[in-house]
């Protein structure tokens, strides 16, 4: 189960997650990014949480390609 927090205030936004992931029901990685900010001069963050793979390709993989 994913933990995720969202502050906000009139100056600015803080994103918050958990690192672990669970892969195929049963195998558990410490050391999952969930939170991603695109590079300047974008004020944009991406937030991932769910299955750890989308057509077995893992999530990460896809949002970093997708940043860049």
């Amino acid at each position: 189960m994913t933990s995720q927090l969202v502050l906000g205030n009139a100056s600015g936004i803080v994103l918050a997650s958990d690192n672990a992931v669970t892969i195929r029901g049963g195998r558990t990685f410490e050391s999952c990014q969930k939170v991603y900010g695109l590079p300047a001069p974008h004020r944009l963050a991406v937030m991932v949480s769910g299955n750890a793979l989308y057509y077995k390709i893992p999530i990460e993989v896809l949002v970093k390609e997708w940043i860049s």
